[in-house]
């Protein structure tokens, strides 16, 4: 989910929490009311999920970390002060990931 999709679906559930009816958040929103629905149901759900250690990260990139046997924030930060170039060998870990997984690091530490 974007960035900007993550935005609207809080400011659609925030304004049904509100007391707004679904016309009247499609409304102020200029979106439709079957589409401002779905974004607050989503964002609901996601509210409702519990944390996973790869939150933050594209999921192509947790995919990978755990495919290459990575179970937790610890382990990869280890990984990525010992040799980051290591994470290289990994199917699905290119360098615009490595690229996207230090910044997600970085952010985690």
């Amino acid at each position: 989910m974007s960035k900007m999709t993550k935005v609207l679906s809080q400011q659609a559930f925030d304004l049904r929490q509100a007391g707004l009816s679904w016309m009247e958040v499609g409304r102020q929103m200029n979106l439709s009311a079957s589409f401002v629905r779905h974004l607050a149901i989503y964002n609901e759900s996601l509210q409702q999920r519990p944390a996973v250690w790869t939150d933050g990260l594209q999921a192509t990139h947790g995919v990978a970390l755990r495919n290459a046997g990575f179970s937790s924030k610890s382990e990869v930060l280890a990984a990525l002060q010992q040799e980051p170039a290591l994470l290289l060998n990994h199917v699905g870990i290119d360098k615009r990931a490595l690229e996207k997984i230090i910044a997600w690091a970085q952010l985690q530490a």
